[in-house]
């Protein structure tokens, strides 16, 4: 919709928005991009007093535990819940933390008997600040407190290959680890050799279609591991003309970070021999 489409009460709600804008950043140190919002106007009257909301519950928010946040439920230890039961307690206890927009996500297959001891001996303990705003989730994930190193390497390893045959590589870059870089066949290498060698095969490369990565697969011994992906990708060479195809096994080796998480020292890719 242009300008000259719209109607006076849109117009009007715009200068409000910027209005509301300007008392925000006062208020709160925030910097809105500069330029028309291309979201119709109502929706970011929402999102603008979404976000007043927020700072002005933020700005006292007291913290307490989410046993408290959720009204101090009874819960039976785990020892005293027959097995037949569990799942109903459990459900029972997900659905009360629901009513108070609090969620606990499981990225991986976990049993229900460490679903309910994480919630009931953990979680429910752990600090939450005091907000209540409609339409806000407080959002937790489980590997966030119990790491998942195999779950992790899979997240790396799908994150790097997607995104280095996407041609991203601001994305794929903070994936490599700062420390103990290697080539392709081991050698110590710096970042920007590393860089250097992608940016000639990106040259060689004018597009990458059809790219899949599948069937992630790691094995971790300490702080290391090694992961390994079946990738295929379709490309046009650079002079535009000629077709490339590649498919194999992409193999990645990896180091824990001290940071959380793993980072990438070497890596192969076929198509990209270096």
């Amino acid at each position: 919709m242009t300008n000259d489409d719209e109607s006076n009460e849109d117009r009007i709600q715009r200068a409000l928005n910027e209005s509301k804008k300007r008392e925000l950043e006062e208020k709160y140190g925030m910097d809105f991009s500069k330029g028309e919002s291309k979201a119709p106007p109502e929706i970011e009257e929402q999102w603008l007093n979404y976000i007043d909301q927020f700072e002005q519950q933020f700005e006292h928010a007291k913290a307490i535990t989410v046993r408290e946040f959720i009204g101090n439920p009874s819960v039976m230890p785990l020892s005293e819940i027959p097995p037949e039961k569990l799942d109903e307690e459990l459900e029972r206890l997900v659905e009360l933390m629901l009513e108070h927009e609090v969620i606990l996500d499981f990225l991986a297959p976990t049993p229900l008997e460490e679903k309910y001891r994480f919630i009931t001996e953990e979680f429910l303990d752990e600090e939450i600040s005091d907000m209540r705003i409609p339409g806000m989730h407080h959002r937790y994930i489980y590997e966030e407190f119990h790491p998942n190193d195999e779950l992790d390497i899979q997240d790396t390893t799908r994150h790097f290959l997607g995104f280095f045959l996407d041609r991203e590589p601001e994305f794929f870059k903070h994936h490599f680890a700062k420390t103990d870089l290697c080539n392709g066949n081991g050698q110590p290498a710096t970042l920007d050799q590393v860089m250097g060698q992608i940016n000639c095969f990106y040259e060689s490369v004018l597009v990458f279609v059809d790219v899949a990565v599948e069937n992630i697969r790691c094995s971790i011994e300490g702080d290391v591991a090694t992961s390994e992906a079946d990738v295929a990708w379709q490309g046009l060479a650079a002079d535009g003309i000629k077709e490339i195809s590649h498919s194999g096994v992409a193999k990645l080796q990896l180091k824990k970070s001290e940071y959380g998480g793993w980072d990438v020292t070497q890596f192969r890719v076929p198509g990209f021999e270096w």
